[in-house]
């Protein structure tokens, strides 16, 4: 049984991921950040980036396939650590009995992310 699985398996088995970046302050507290331009004939065609040091972090939103794509979260019981099948914790069950609400685990949203220091090469592409 596998214990982890790396990013690229989480995107090949149906998960969306977001990748976000935050360059790091270098000597002096500022940034250390450069630019530089691409041109074809004399026209803008990118923006390319360095940072030899900057924060990233890759987010796993949940399925791509999930019915609420505003969701950006996984449910899971904090008390056994199990995920809950349900795409909303607050959906109302068929049955509302007193029994079926003392049973019922209880649920907490969560957003799975890693994070990493690394240098990066972030590259912009012109609007057209």
């Amino acid at each position: 049984m596998q214990e982890r699985i790396s990013l690229n398996e989480e995107e090949r088995q149906g998960f969306e991921l977001q990748t976000t970046y935050r360059f790091m302050p270098g000597p002096g507290g500022i940034p250390e950040v450069f630019y530089s331009s691409v041109l074809h004939e004399e026209n803008p065609a990118a923006t390319l980036t360095y940072s030899p040091a900057a924060r990233i972090w890759r987010i796993n939103t949940g399925w791509r396939r999930r019915k609420d794509k505003k969701q950006m979260c996984f449910v899971i019981n904090p008390i056994t650590g199990r995920w809950s099948k349900q795409d909303s914790p607050n959906e109302e069950e068929a049955e509302n009995t007193p029994e079926k609400i003392a049973q019922k685990e209880p649920t907490q949203l969560i957003v799975l992310f890693v994070d990493d220091h690394s240098r990066i090469f972030p590259l912009a592409l012109p609007r057209r």
